[in-house]
């Protein structure tokens, strides 16, 4: 009987002893899974935190998320943020509408909402460290954390969204001009060919010129692709010849004007394009600034490179540009004088920089002018030189050689010779000088010492 309950007893151990054992590799298992998801969990929220949104989870009225380009933007650091109440983030103006959505308020209503199934979109005011408001459209959605109710909110500024509908509204303005543009080329290029055949060798020459002058405006503002004939040059090249041309003008209003004008070259930056181009566009600029100052006023030229793009600045101390104009100086044939101006230099100036990959950028400057930034793409690789080899230039020459010593003159004339040179040597100045009369030669080799 006791020998029974022995038996008994040892299968019992024996086989708790191999659950233990099973649970304890099993144990081990799990906090290898544990350390995995742990690792996954801070890996997800490294790269939510990176993600350049902005974005908020608040549950029970409270934030538990929130992304680094949000905090960066507002100003704010994560452990201000996070575990505080949601309401800390919303500027007052905006607190009553917030405590309105559903389920931030249990009473409250919807503002404005999507179609059905997609996320609640609100207007909402949040704040940044220092107070100031920041508007934004916020898109909410009601998630399931942690087996709880949360809120998921995806915000973005109204400005930003103002900016990229200002943006699609110029494309679009800029494809409508590109094609009016190409469209007037067209028909005046047939007027041009009726006039030419029609008018006398002087008559109408002004007329003609005028018009070839607007053709070459118009297919400027109606070119958007970079032609094959860009070549790669030096920026400052172009900037001195605007700058020629620009001196020439103040020169002629000397004595009724008194202009200080400066430039500065920074880089010595490479691009790619037409360099008779980007001296127009220059030019435009200038004139512009010209206009806008008065009697006595300045002009600053610059060259810079930033970020991969030379940067060059025309700075004036004139009137400036009002802020309701900044999208309209750019428009073809827009000008503030009428009389005097077609208004297409500011247009061109701008078609040129995106032809070329870049972009002409206006700012007031305080009540003390304006300043133009043009940014274009830098490149790589240098000019080509146009130098040719001297080798290759004696390939059949003539060379006319006049050496006092008989051991250099030989030896330099088999020189030549092997490269293909034809060499006439001469020992004595003055026979050779007659020489060179009566044959022509290439190039005069002297060794007199």
């Amino acid at each position: 009987m006791k020998r029974d309950q022995d038996s008994v007893f040892k299968k019992r151990v024996s086989s708790l002893e191999r659950r233990l054992e099973n649970s304890r590799k099993r144990m081990k298992e799990l906090k290898q899974e544990l350390k995995a998801l742990r690792a996954l969990i801070k890996h997800k929220d490294l790269i939510l935190n990176q993600m350049p949104v902005w974005g908020l989870m608040v549950q029970d009225h409270q934030v538990i998320w929130a992304s680094g380009e949000l905090l960066n933007q507002l100003c704010w650091k994560e452990e201000e943020i996070l575990g505080r109440e949601f309401f800390r983030l919303v500027h007052p103006r905006s607190r009553e509408k917030v405590k309105k959505i559903p389920g931030l308020d249990p009473h409250g209503k919807s503002i404005s909402r999507t179609s059905a199934g997609g996320p609640d979109t609100y207007q909402i005011y949040l704040v940044t460290k220092a107070g100031n408001p920041v508007e934004c459209e916020a898109k909410i959605r009601r998630v399931r954390f942690r087996a709880r109710k949360a809120f998921l909110m995806g915000l973005t500024p109204v400005e930003a969204i103002k900016e990229k509908e200002r943006e699609r509204w110029l494309a679009e303005k800029h494809s409508t001009c590109e094609r009016m543009a190409l469209g007037l080329v067209r028909h005046l290029e047939q007027c041009i060919k009726g006039l030419q055949r029609a008018c006398p060798e002087q008559q109408g020459r002004e007329a003609l010129s005028s018009l070839d002058l607007l053709m070459k405006h118009l297919r400027v503002l109606g070119e958007t692709e970079p032609p094959a004939s860009f070549k790669i040059f030096y920026l400052p090249d172009a900037i001195y010849r605007a700058q020629a041309l620009f001196q020439e003008k103040l020169a002629a209003l000397e004595g009724l004007r008194e202009v200080e004008f400066l430039t500065t070259i920074r880089a010595k930056s490479v691009v790619k394009g037409d360099p008779g181009q980007i001296s127009d566009m220059l030019l435009y600029l200038l004139e512009n600034s010209l206009e806008a100052i008065s009697q006595r006023g300045k002009i600053y030229l610059s060259l810079e490179e930033h970020h991969g793009m030379a940067w060059i600045y025309i700075q004036d101390n004139g009137k400036g540009i009002s802020q309701d104009l900044y999208f309209k100086v750019f428009d073809p044939y827009f000008t503030t004088s009428p009389k005097t101006h077609l208004g297409l230099g500011l247009s061109l100036a701008q078609a040129i920089a995106r032809r070329h990959g870049g972009e002409v950028l206006i700012e007031n400057c305080g009540g003390h002018g304006a300043t133009f930034l043009v940014k274009l793409p830098l490149c790589q690789k240098p000019p080509s030189s146009k130098r040719r080899s001297w080798l290759k230039e004696l390939r059949e020459a003539k060379i006319l050689l006049i050496s006092q010593d008989n051991i250099t003159g030989d030896l330099l004339c088999e020189l030549l010779k092997e490269k293909g040179a034809q060499v006439i040597p001469h020992h004595d100045l003055l026979k050779a000088i007659k020489a060179t009369k009566r044959k022509g030669v290439d190039v005069v080799l002297v060794d007199l010492a």
